[in-house]
């Protein structure tokens, strides 16, 4: 087992700056406006050979909250349920408020061991003034400055001492056990963040009606069948001309990162309101970056007659998605959490069919093969030749064609040669990258 790292405060202490610095990549949005982070965002990290879980939380603030900010007070204070250790973060340059001394009566009334970080100390005058912050009970803090990368590496000692008092033994096997990424990706308000929490079992990500609940891409682990996943919940993607807010822009940034650091999508439609025109963008993208696509209709809960509906569904999806006929359609209900176990099972069979290789002598003879059974595209008395093919890559399956005029390449027989492939060999499930360089 693997401990786990909270990083609380109330809003605007610079939390989501400090992670992304501890975690070497910008995976929380930073932004001056307060509640940015909504949920608790996840990332494993290694430091001096010690592994922990990283978690950034929303800000806690005191008083009673209505709505999505009450979601956001509940996840944080999971987290510290959660929490081996919790880094308490204050802002340096304010005096204490209600809301610092709230969070760190609810750290101590659940006995859990903390470290207290004083942000923002941007010069020497601000760390020597932080003695107020003795009040909260905790001992020194620790000046950091997370904007400039101040006290960073005393921080990061000291989470690795208070790391060796607990013995958490990781299980060997499951060290080496690789990861395979699936982004889940869709419009807003589809039913991610509620997808995710099915498949792992608690609420950790906010459920709302609100589109745009999620606005971080937020990663979650769940090992199934020996393997272990890697859940992305993205902040819903919308066409640019539809962005309206700054904070929302940066999310959709993340979104379609997410899409690209990831191996298989789960694109969620909500069966209610059917395919639109952003859904296509949004898998679009997932398809031209050549990913495994699983295309999940969701909130079957609401079909009255079940496999009418569903196969007026399929008969939609065949004619608005031409383009994806090797992409598997699993229809599901994440309220209910309903046919989860198929999602899973085609996910491990889309990762098996990207990792497949073909010997590069069968390759060959069926490229010939194929050749002969239709016409050579030609442009006037310029015909194709295809001199040789291979398959030189893997996750995505990659095949080169090496041919004399790569013009005369036209995408019907582009599509061809892709049908004929995947009739052969099958990769099932994901996207096919195709190159032709002239000889």
């Amino acid at each position: 087992m693997v401990p786990l790292v909270a990083l609380i405060g109330r809003p605007n202490t610079g939390k989501s700056t400090l992670f992304n610095r501890i975690v070497g990549k910008r995976l929380a949005i930073e932004s001056d406006i307060p509640g940015t982070t909504r949920d608790r965002i996840f990332e494993k990290v290694s430091l001096n050979d010690k592994d922990f879980i990283f978690v950034d939380t929303g800000g806690l603030e005191f008083g009673q909250k209505m709505d999505i900010e009450a979601d956001v007070q509940s996840q944080t204070k999971l987290a510290i349920n959660d929490a081996d250790l919790i880094l308490i973060m204050i802002d340096a340059k304010s005096n204490l408020s209600s809301d610092d001394f709230y969070a760190a009566d609810l750290i101590r009334k659940k006995g859990k061991k903390a470290i207290l970080v004083a942000n923002k100390c941007d010069n020497s005058r601000i760390s020597d003034g932080c003695s107020e912050l003795y009040q909260l009970g905790f001992g020194q803090p620790i000046p950091i400055s997370a904007l400039h990368a101040f006290g960073l590496d005393h921080l990061k000692s000291e989470v690795v001492n208070h790391l060796k008092d607990f013995d958490f033994q990781e299980q060997e096997s499951k060290k080496n056990l690789k990861e395979i990424p699936i982004a889940i990706i869709g419009r807003p308000n589809t039913g991610k963040s509620t997808l995710v929490n099915a498949l792992i079992n608690e609420d950790k990500l906010i459920m709302s009606d609100i589109p745009g609940t999620t606005r971080d891409s937020i990663s979650h682990y769940l090992e199934y069948n020996d393997k272990i996943l890697k859940l992305i919940d993205t902040a819903g993607i919308r066409r640019k001309g539809k962005i309206r807010e700054i904070l929302e822009r940066f999310s959709v940034m993340r979104g379609l990162n997410a899409i690209n650091e990831s191996e298989i999508v789960f694109w969620l439609i909500d069966s209610v309101e059917g395919i639109t025109s952003q859904d296509k963008h949004v898998i679009q993208f997932a398809l031209e970056n050549h990913k495994g696509i699983v295309i999940t209709v969701n909130k079957t809960d609401t079909f009255e007659d079940y496999q009418e509906e569903k196969n007026k569904f399929l008969n939609i999806l065949r004619r608005e998605l031409p383009f994806l006929p090797f992409a598997p359609v699993i229809f599901i209900s994440a309220l209910k959490r309903k046919n989860l176990t198929e999602l899973l099972n085609i996910s491990l069979q889309i990762d098996e069919h990207r990792k497949m290789r073909i010997p590069d002598d069968d390759f060959s003879l069926f490229l010939q093969k194929i050749i002969m059974q239709t016409a050579i595209p030609r442009k006037g008395k310029k015909v194709l030749k295809i001199h040789s093919g291979t398959q030189d890559g893997i996750n995505p399956p990659t095949f080169t064609f090496h041919v004399n005029d790569r013009t005369l390449v036209h995408f019907s027989y582009r599509r061809y040669i892709e049908n004929q492939i995947r009739q052969e060999y099958g990769f099932n499930g994901t996207a096919i990258k195709m190159l032709f360089k002239n000889k």
